[in-house]
């Protein structure tokens, strides 16, 4: 049974602790941490983005989702635009934009208007954070069943 006393002040030095376990631990409490705190994120963004944005194509939904990193601590939660995923525009959602404007082939200027801003994906992260106590429970119940 491995033993290790973690004192966390905050997230930077929890990761930076949890970089120094050993790589078949690490890849354990990713895969029992972060799959879980990513799954709500991605669940509460999704019901988020549901709600409040029209997504004609489907693509920025079934973008939504994460990735636990191999052999690191940590999860990226998010649209992906990888792997066949075609969430591009999420960023423009997210923050908004300013008026738009193009130029025709015959140099006339049009607007096309500006994006408001919808906070689907912080909203979700803020309501889902999880605080370093339960982040330090789940590892130390890992650690407990080793």
């Amino acid at each position: 049974m491995a033993t290790i006393n973690i004192e966390l002040i905050n997230d930077k030095e929890l990761y930076n602790e949890l970089l120094q376990l050993p790589e078949e631990l690490l890849e354990q409490l990713s895969e029992e941490v972060f799959d879980k705190y990513g799954g709500d994120i991605s669940k509460d963004a999704l019901s988020n983005l549901s709600s409040s944005i029209k997504d004609k194509t489907g693509n920025l939904r079934k973008s939504i989702g994460y990735d636990v990193y191999k052999n690191k601590a940590g999860v990226i939660v998010g649209a992906r635009n990888k792997n066949g995923y075609k969430g591009y525009h999420a960023n423009l959602i997210e923050f908004g934009t300013k008026n738009r404007y193009y130029k025709s082939k015959t140099g006339k200027i049009h607007e096309t208007g500006s994006i408001k801003q919808k906070l689907f994906l912080r909203t979700a992260f803020e309501s889902n954070k999880p605080s370093l106590n339960d982040i330090e429970k789940v590892i130390s119940d890992v650690l407990k069943n080793l």
